[in-house]
């Protein structure tokens, strides 16, 4: 928890630079899909607030199912700079059904404590090979650092891991295309899974074609709607889930 605020405080003192901006969006999902894993499986509401300056990003994201079955509020901190991202997002899933000890302690935004928490850390690096050069692949590493990622059996953090590979197929004024591959596997614990379930300690998560389209309304206002197809072979099912944004500012 250390790392992710200090992280934040650096690029809190970033935000009093020049040319520093106030950024959200809100948006709806028909469903949220994360990591070869439907979170919420009915309408849902998210929104964004950051702050940007010097390649530094500090905000919130949360998250709600219309029913209340699905509750999330996270925080996160990033830097870019030629390509490169580093970031740190403190996830805080306060689901019923996702609390650690049936609704109790867990639920407890302030509450960090091993085994007790709802919360974890997730430190990623990922790099865009466009920034540079005409490729467009995007690879991404994000592992869980800290937090609710404790082995089953043997009690131990797991460091469960979570890789991606991204490219673009096909990009114009209105329309991004773009199929994509991730794999999950974990550094230590004995139990045959890992932090996105499964059977094995190593696998491919998602396999995803993901659309997008600037839906253009007027001569000013763009609507972004998305529509992803998400295969999963670990668990033999298939989604798909269509986003659209309200407002981006």
């Amino acid at each position: 928890m250390k790392k992710f605020f200090a992280l934040a405080a650096v690029a809190c003192m970033a935000l009093g630079a020049n040319a520093q901006k106030l950024g959200g969006s809100l948006g709806l999902e028909t469903t949220h899909l994360w990591r070869g894993l439907e979170v919420s499986d009915g309408l849902t509401v998210d929104a964004d607030l950051h702050f940007e300056a010097k390649g530094f990003t500090v905000g919130l994201w949360g998250g709600r199912q219309i029913d209340g079955s699905y509750k999330e509020f996270d925080y996160y901190a990033s830097y870019s700079a030629k390509g490169f991202t580093v970031s740190l997002w403190d996830i805080y899933n306060y689901s019923a059904d996702y609390s650690i000890n049936g609704g109790g302690t867990g639920l407890d935004i302030f509450n960090y404590k091993s085994h007790e928490t709802n919360h974890f850390l997730d430190l990623g690096l990922a790099y865009n090979f466009g920034a540079i050069s005409p490729c467009k692949l995007n690879l991404s590493w994000n592992t869980i650092i800290a937090g609710r990622d404790y082995d089953p059996v043997n009690d131990k953090k797991q460091l469960s891991t979570y890789v991606k590979a991204a490219y673009t197929v096909y990009e114009n004024e209105h329309w991004t295309v773009t199929p994509s591959i991730g794999a999950s596997l974990k550094f230590a614990g004995d139990a045959k899974s890992n932090f996105y379930g499964g059977n094995h300690k190593a696998y491919v998560n998602d396999i995803c074609l993901n659309a997008s389209y600037k839906l253009h309304l007027g001569q000013k206002y763009v609507m972004p709607i998305g529509a992803t197809a998400m295969w999963t072979p670990e668990f033999k099912t298939g989604h798909l889930g269509v986003s659209v944004t309200l407002v981006n500012f």
